[in-house]
């Protein structure tokens, strides 16, 4: 892969990613007021859900299933971009998240979702179709496929430095210069997505560890768990996400050093 031209930044993944560690540990307090009741509005969901399935006496019909798990999902994302608008706006032109109205849903968190969905819409149909290849193809083509698969990854998560560009109102900062000021920077960030969902694995795994544990004293405890606990994971890995995001936009289109 050729190095980059001498006008565009080379990303320092490590640097990076303890930038958004940092980040995270220092402004978390503050990012919870606004985000807390998005997020027990979230887990009281995924709570109804469970015992709606757990108390039918009847198999749930399999349409029934997906349109509950479609409102999970869009309820979801709602919750993450109201997150993520106001804490770009906080690290990048320090509005203080005290200030944030609860269940915050203004034109800017519209726009912010809605630059989701086009990103969603322009890589789906791509990625559905090299995941549907796989039951298909040969396995000498798998490592292509698999090659092609993160690399389209990676093209989305580039286009998504469009989502601050959007909660700071940056209008003119749209796809194409999203791909441009990322150009020759895909192994960069593909190692620093690596590195962040590695991360983010490990802090499931050990929430599902006491889940496990508690699941084998009494079933109700390690229910309770998941949903107490899977606050502060869900929390913290919003952040996570959001941060890195608000780091490698500072970096490529403010020109910000970590």
């Amino acid at each position: 892969m050729s190095s980059p031209p001498a006008s565009h930044r080379e990303l320092p993944v490590f640097k990076a990613f303890a930038h958004i560690l940092s980040g995270v540990s220092a402004h978390w307090r503050s990012a919870l007021k606004p985000a807390l009741p998005w997020l027990v509005m979230v887990a009281l969901l995924n709570a109804w859900v469970l015992k709606s399935q757990l108390s039918s006496s009847t198999p749930q019909p399999e349409q029934n299933a997906n349109w509950i798990d479609l409102v999970v999902a869009v309820v979801g994302l709602t919750a993450g971009s109201s997150i993520a608008v106001s804490w770009h706006q906080f690290i990048l032109r320090d509005v203080p998240l005290a200030s944030v109205q609860m269940f915050r849903l203004d034109r800017t968190v519209w726009r912010y979702l809605g630059r989701i969905f086009t990103i969603i819409a322009i890589c789906f149909i791509p990625l559905l179709a090299l995941v549907l290849a796989v039951d298909f193809a040969p396995p000498l083509l798998m490592p292509i496929i698999l090659g092609l698969f993160v690399q389209l990854a990676v093209f989305g998560y580039r286009m998504s430095l469009t989502l601050p560009a959007a909660a700071v109102n940056n209008t003119t900062f749209g796809m194409r210069e999203a791909l441009e000021v990322t150009r020759g920077n895909n192994l960069r960030i593909l190692a620093l997505l690596v590195i962040t969902i590695l991360m983010i694995l490990a802090g499931l795994m050990a929430l599902l560890t006491i889940v496990g544990v508690l699941k084998i004293i009494n079933p109700l405890p390690a229910q309770l768990a998941v949903f107490v606990l899977g606050i502060p994971v869900v929390f913290f890995n919003t952040l996570v996400t959001t941060n890195l995001l608000t780091s490698l936009y500072g970096f490529f289109v403010e020109k910000r050093d970590f």
